[in-house]
C-alpha cells in the first residue's frame, strides 16, 4: 500500500512539474500582447492604453484624460486601433479611479485583440515584465517625435499598498522606462501572461522637480517680468535642473497602479454601459 502511495504521489508531482506553463520569453510576450496596445490621443498629447475586451474595452492612466490647462474630465478622447482606425472613445473615470490613476474607454468596436489583467498580488520582487507603448516624448531630432510602438523590458522592483485621499492604492515599483507617452501602458508579467499594473509615472520625483521650476519659469514669461524679479536666479535654476537630471534621468524607475482595482471598476462600467443602452432602446 505505502509503495502505491509513493508512486502516485511522484506520479502527481511529476505531471505538476511538466504542465505548468514556462514563463514567457520577451519575445514571445511582444508578439502576443503588442496588438492589443493602442495610442491615445488627447489635444497635442499623447499616451498609451490596452484593450481589455473584444467589444472595445480599453484601459489608460486617469491623468490621461484630464485637461492638463483646465483640470477638467474629458468625456472623450481619440484611440487609435490596431486597424488604424481612430473613433472616439467614451470616459469612465470616479474619484477613486482617479485617484487609483487609471481610467476606462469604451470604442463602439468589436472583435478586437485584448489582454487578460491579473492580480498584482501574485506578483514578486524580481519577475520579469514586459511593458508596452509610446514613448512619445523620444526623439531623433528637434521637432521630429517617434511615433513607433515600443515593447520594453523591466522587472518589479517592489509592491506596496499606499494610502492617498484616503483611497488604497495597490502599487507596483519597477525598473525599466517610464518616460511621457507610455503612460497608461500595461505591465505585463511574462510569468503569469497576464496586465498586472498600468503605468502611471517616474518614481525617482523628476516630475514634481522639473514641473515646479518649468511652472515658474512659464510664469514669469506669461507676465513679462525678469526672472530675478520673481525671486528666480537663472543660474541656480539651470543647476537644479542639470542635478535633477543627473540624479534621476537615466534610472528607469517607475511606479504602476495594479489592476485589481481595475477588475471592479470595469464590471461597474459595463453595467452603467448596458444599462443605458437597454434604456436607450
Amino acid at each position: 500500500m505505502s509503495n502505491t502511495v509513493g508512486i502516485l504521489a511522484i506520479t502527481l508531482l511529476c505531471s505538476t512539474m511538466f504542465t505548468q506553463t514556462p514563463p514567457l520569453t520577451q519575445k514571445e510576450a511582444c508578439r502576443r500582447f503588442m496588438p492589443a496596445v493602442v495610442r491615445i490621443d488627447v489635444a497635442d498629447a499623447g499616451a498609451s492604453g490596452f484593450i481589455v475586451s473584444p467589444d472595445g474595452w480599453i484601459i489608460t492612466a486617469a491623468h490621461v484624460v484630464f485637461d492638463h490647462q483646465t483640470g477638467e474630465r474629458l468625456t472623450t478622447v481619440s484611440v487609435r486601433l490596431p486597424d488604424g482606425s481612430a473613433p472616439l472613445a467614451r470616459v469612465f473615470v470616479d474619484e477613486e479611479s482617479a485617484i487609483r490613476d487609471f481610467a476606462i474607454l469604451k470604442v463602439e468596436k468589436s472583435g478586437l485583440p485584448f489582454v487578460e489583467l491579473g492580480s498584482w498580488g501574485d506578483v514578486e520582487p524580481g519577475s520579469d515584465i514586459t511593458i508596452i507603448g509610446f514613448p512619445l516624448s523620444a526623439g531623433t531630432e528637434p521637432k521630429i517625435t517617434i511615433t513607433n510602438k515600443f515593447c520594453l523590458s523591466g522587472f518589479v522592483a517592489a509592491t506596496d499598498t499606499i494610502s492617498k485621499d484616503k483611497v488604497e492604492v495597490d502599487a507596483i515599483y519597477f525598473q525599466g522606462p517610464a518616460v511621457k507617452g507610455i503612460s497608461g501602458g500595461p505591465l505585463i508579467s511574462r510569468d503569469m501572461g497576464r496586465v498586472i499594473g498600468i503605468q502611471s509615472q517616474t518614481l525617482a520625483g523628476i516630475s514634481v522637480g522639473l514641473d515646479d521650476v518649468r511652472n515658474k519659469i512659464l510664469a514669469v514669461e506669461r507676465q513679462g517680468y525678469r526672472m530675478t524679479q520673481m525671486g528666480i536666479n537663472p543660474s541656480q535654476t539651470f543647476l537644479d535642473i542639470i542635478n535633477v537630471l543627473d540624479r534621476h534621468l537615466a534610472n528607469g524607475l517607475g511606479t504602476a497602479t495594479g489592476a485589481d482595482d481595475v477588475v471592479t471598476a470595469l464590471a461597474k462600467a459595463k453595467r452603467a454601459y448596458d444599462k443605458e443602452h437597454a434604456y436607450q432602446k
